[in-house]
């Protein structure tokens, strides 16, 4: 073998050496590089200073693209309300882990937060048919039969309701959403109960009260309707529910005699935009009162 021949096998072994021991180096350099960022993203994440951590996140991805990581900055992409592109992060996610469950419904949750009903039921039923691990990952049911109630599917939604209710009994907005769709399927007895028994779990639910109050309301009850209508109110005061305030405006008319509070309960519902409360306003100011369609 010629020195030539021997020069050039001993320069490949040095490089080869050399440049194993760099890769060594990267390596570890990159998994403390990525230990650090991951660190500093927490502690972004708990002093909620989201954009910094995206930042981070864009970088810790580069460096370790795994879906978890995807997944992560989708989530403080959904904090700054950047819907559009956490749901390219959790699909980017999905793409690398199609079977993890969370992915698909977070995905979902934003599908419904940009009004994209139809691609949220098919992510919660893609995440349905994976393992639950805990009870809790029945909620996914209450997630979908809330999507399909926005789509007027009621029947459809209370089934998945009652599967909510049978696995977690204590959760109030199964009872509150199987009421709201028994109501619209003009189902009111039932509905009465689905509200009487989300009041019994929960006597300080802003959301029972208004929608008890309603179906009062709706089935001639004006007394009760006001009483619970008053307790909504009581319970959340800051609420923009506008038909809330056409409501007691129009009780305090007919059952209280009211007019002046009428009147200030209608005006609440005209500032919030409902389209009803001049035509309510105009008929109490000429007629001193308010016809009830009953």
């Amino acid at each position: 073998m010629t020195k030539t021949v021997l020069s050039i096998l001993f320069f490949s072994l040095i490089a080869y050496i050399f440049l194993t021991a760099i890769l060594k180096l990267w390596g570890k350099g990159k998994q403390f590089i990525i230990k650090k960022l991951a660190i500093a993203c927490d502690k972004d994440f708990e002093n909620k200073q989201y954009k910094k951590e995206i930042k981070k996140l864009r970088w810790l991805i580069w460096l370790n693209p795994i879906s978890a990581n995807y997944h992560n900055r989708a989530g403080k992409l959904g904090n700054l309300k950047q819907f559009d592109d956490a749901i390219k992060d959790v699909s980017k996610a999905i793409n690398i882990n199609p079977n993890n469950m969370y992915y698909y419904m977070r995905r979902a949750y934003y599908y419904d937060l940009t009004e994209k009903t139809d691609l949220a039921i098919e992510d919660y039923n893609s995440a349905i048919k994976l393992r639950f691990n805990s009870k809790d990952d029945y909620k996914l049911f209450l997630f979908r039969a809330q999507s399909l109630e926005d789509k007027g599917e009621y029947q459809l939604a209370i089934n998945d309701y009652d599967i909510a209710i049978k696995n977690i009994p204590e959760e109030i907005e199964a009872y509150t959403g199987k009421g709201f769709c028994l109501f619209n399927l003009e189902k009111y007895e039932e509905a009465l109960s689905c509200y009487q028994k989300a009041i019994e779990l929960d006597d300080k639910n802003h959301l029972a009260f208004y929608s008890r109050g309603e179906l009062f309301y709706h089935l001639k009850k004006g007394n009760e309707a006001l009483q619970d209508l008053n307790k909504a109110l009581e319970l959340k005061p800051t609420t923009e529910k506008s038909y809330l305030f056409l409501w007691l405006g129009d009780l305090y008319a007919v059952v209280e005699k009211d007019n002046e509070r009428a009147m200030n309960f209608l005006q609440k519902a005209k500032d919030l935009g409902n389209k009803y409360a001049q035509e309510h306003i105009d008929e109490l100011s000429n007629t001193g009162t308010i016809v009830f369609e009953w």
